[in-house]
């Protein structure tokens, strides 16, 4: 059941707050659309699946499911992954001058972690930014989301093998 509208990136997927009816659970649930594109359908299975190879870490969004056979604003054409609901707030939106350095510094490192969990498993992120890092429970634990450009080390796919960035 749909809480509210999160977020919509600038590729046209829309990020929605949602609540699970049976087990009441607040989850995000990503869209993406255009998956008849070629390319659209790589990206979202890649991001599926550098999601469920990170799923063991505590400092990375876990994924509950996926499908890519959804319905939304009566389009088929449309992915979805179920996300756990992150409840903190993205470093873009945090005024660090109340932070001393040494606080500071433990956020780096978790951040650090964080991205050495997933490149140990061979996931690059590719978008590392503010708004891509979430804080939560003060400055003990972060989270790193949106792994929509990721890219296994492994996997060398010729028509993604582009310079790829977001603002």
């Amino acid at each position: 059941k749909p809480i509210e509208k999160m977020h919509v990136s600038e590729q046209g997927s829309v990020v929605l707050k949602v609540e699970n009816i049976d087990t009441h659970e607040i989850c995000a649930l990503k869209l993406v659309g255009q998956l008849s594109n070629k390319l659209n359908r790589l990206i979202f299975k890649r991001e599926i699946g550098a999601l469920r190879a990170l799923n063991q870490f505590n400092d990375i969004v876990k994924i509950y499911d996926s499908s890519d056979t959804l319905i939304y604003n009566q389009k088929c054409d449309y992915g979805a992954i179920l996300l756990e609901f992150v409840d903190g707030q993205s470093l873009d939106r945090i005024d660090f001058s109340s932070y001393s350095d040494l606080e500071k510094i433990v956020i780096c490192k978790n951040i650090a972690k964080a991205i050495l969990h997933a490149h140990q498993c061979g996931v690059l992120h590719r978008d590392i930014k503010p708004s891509n890092i979430m804080l939560v429970d003060g400055i003990s634990k972060v989270k790193v989301i949106d792994f929509g450009n990721s890219k296994l080390k492994t996997v060398v796919d010729e028509e993604t093998t582009k310079w790829v960035y977001s603002t």
